[in-house]
């Protein structure tokens, strides 16, 4: 669970600057549609309003960010809130059950009194909080930049924290791009504090990183997502790394990003920010029915 020096000089600056800010308990982001759930539940009466298809079979999930506890809502962004996962599971026309959990992190964890789970730890802050995909049949939640990603079982509990089936303990992307056909991810990650470089990550449909190809660039750009398509991949940086990044992802995609397709819209393992993610859903089917808690 080491960290590097910049890291523990990062954390320790940012905790000093939220001690200077005067208590506020007004903040938009913990308020409304916003608001932290304050518990874990489990529900199986779930009243279902209309039809759900018989051949809709899998588990629908969305992740987003419920701060678990805010000292000072002043210092608070929600990109920051510690994560929690909500799962609902279909099957044969029926939902079977709701269900929410947090995140397993290191804070989360002490808050609860649960023993810490298991696996590396990384980046300025251990919160993970913006995507949850599926690869090699397991469930894997997401953030960009810092921490590695967390593996969840079917009921949404931590298993561990892990660059996957691998070794590795390095930043990854909130936003992965399945090919249809293999099954692979393809990434573009960077690290918040590394500006000289990102780099391409390709992990294939059983969990193990099968390449990894450094891309230098200028000025730390935050890469948020990336292209595939049938012979290559494509990674856009912001104006001032732009040239840099394109030419060097040209590249990439000439040797390293092989067998990967177009994914279409509504096949995307992956989604923006706060959004749903969804699993052996087709996307005609959403709106036939409504499922809420009784």
């Amino acid at each position: 669970m080491s960290s590097s020096v910049s890291e523990r000089v990062a954390t320790w600056t940012s905790r000093l600057m939220q001690m200077r800010v005067p208590y506020s308990p007004v903040n938009e982001f913990l308020e409304g549609p916003y608001a932290p759930v304050h518990e874990e539940r489990t529900e199986t009466a779930l009243r279902v309003t209309g039809e759900l298809p018989v051949e809709l079979n899998g588990l629908y999930a969305r992740i987003g960010p419920n701060p678990i506890g805010v000292p000072n809502p002043a210092v608070y962004h929600w990109f920051l809130g510690d994560g929690m996962v909500h799962g609902l599971r279909l099957r044969e026309g029926r939902a079977l059950w709701y269900r929410n959990r947090w995140v397993g992190t290191t804070p989360v964890n002490k808050a609860l009194g649960r023993p810490d789970a298991p696996g590396p730890r990384r980046g300025v802050i251990d919160t993970v909080n913006t995507n949850i995909v599926g690869c090699g049949g397991r469930l894997w939640a997401l953030v960009e930049a810092g921490p590695v990603p967390v593996e969840m079982n079917a009921e949404l509990e931590t298993v561990r924290h892990a660059y996957f089936d691998s070794t590795l303990a390095r930043a990854y992307s909130a936003h992965p791009h399945v090919d249809p056909v293999t099954g692979d991810l393809h990434a573009v990650c960077y690290d918040g504090l590394v500006q000289n470089r990102i780099s391409y990550v390709r992990v294939d449909a059983n969990c193990r990183v099968t390449r990894v190809v450094e891309i230098p660039v200028k000025h730390g750009p935050m890469i948020h997502d990336c292209a595939i398509t049938s012979t290559g991949a494509t990674a856009a940086a912001d104006d001032s790394a732009h040239n840099s990044a394109h030419n060097s992802a040209d590249n990439c995609a000439d040797n390293c990003a092989d067998n990967c397709a177009n994914t279409h819209a509504d096949r995307i393992a992956g989604c923006h920010g706060f959004r749903d993610a969804v699993f052996e859903w087709d996307a005609g089917l959403q709106r036939l029915a409504d499922v809420r808690l009784r």
